[in-house]
């Protein structure tokens, strides 16, 4: 009996020994397969790091490359982008330097900084309300009459406002207002034709894009006038303003020789056709 007992006893001892390593075995494949876990999400985290620059430059391609293609499908798209870049230059010009114009005028007259930025800031603020107002005045002549003639009309009129800004020996003297009203009338005319004329001239299906690019452009046309317009200032305070005076006539430039090609195209294609009808009814 007593040999029968430590027999059991053995083969209990036998079984809890196997028990014992058979859950010494799941504890190390399961420690091994979480480790083997966690390392396969660093590496698929790695490759997202990895990855989403590439995918952020392939999703800037996509958006240049339907930009052209839209720009081939109607080249008269050109007119909003090089009026995005003109629009937006504006507007940094008329926040940021007519501000430190005045200031640098209110200061070397003898008065306090403080009071040079109130007049700067008030300045600045008239200029943006007459913009405010005649905005929807730009919205009626671009319903009304070509959105061609009215970009030209608003781009010589901001051009005429910049660039008198060059004859102001004093930016403090009353009748600057005259050319804070022109500036303000012919930016917002700009900034509105423009955006019309994108809506008008892209094609449907590369809305997104061109309106993607139209913002870049316009991005570029903030950071040239403030990098440029700032050294620029240094030299002349008037400086940044003849710059951007300079940028609306050349859009007005370019405006004019879009109409001037559309009046030669119709034109020569209405002389086609009357040619063409005469040859028919001849026969």
């Amino acid at each position: 009996e007593q040999e029968e007992q430590e027999e059991q006893e053995e083969q209990e001892e036998k079984v809890e020994e196997n028990v014992h390593e058979s859950f010494n075995l799941d504890s190390s494949l399961s420690i091994q397969e979480a480790s083997d876990i966690s390392k396969n999400k660093q590496q698929k985290s790695i490759v997202k790091k990895r990855s989403l620059p590439l995918k952020i430059f392939f999703r800037f391609w996509k958006v240049v490359k339907e930009s052209i293609l839209a720009l081939k499908h109607n080249p008269r798209l050109i007119i909003p982008y090089v009026g995005g870049f003109v629009a937006r230059s504006d507007s940094i010009v008329i926040t940021m330097f007519i501000t430190l114009w005045v200031q640098q005028r209110m200061i070397s007259d003898g008065f306090s900084l403080e009071i040079g930025a109130q007049r700067g800031g008030a300045y600045s603020g008239i200029t943006q309300t007459i913009a405010l107002l005649s905005a929807p005045i730009h919205g009626l002549i671009a319903d009304r009459f070509n959105r061609l003639y009215s970009l030209l009309f608003a781009s010589v009129i901001s051009g005429i406002g910049y660039i008198s800004t060059y004859f102001i020996p004093n930016i403090t003297k009353n009748w600057v207002f005259l050319s804070l009203f022109l500036i303000g009338f012919g930016e917002i005319g700009v900034i509105v034709n423009t955006q019309v004329l994108l809506t008008v001239y892209c094609p449907p299906q590369y809305l997104g894009s061109v309106a993607g690019l139209y913002s870049m452009i316009g991005g570029l046309g903030i950071l040239f006038t403030s990098i440029i317009g700032g050294r620029l200032f240094d030299v002349s305070p008037s400086s940044p303003f003849i710059i951007i005076g300079f940028f609306n006539i050349f859009l007005s430039i370019v405006c004019a020789l879009v109409i001037t090609f559309e009046q030669f195209y119709y034109i020569v294609s209405s002389w086609k056709r009357s040619r063409s009808l005469d040859s028919t009814s001849s026969t």
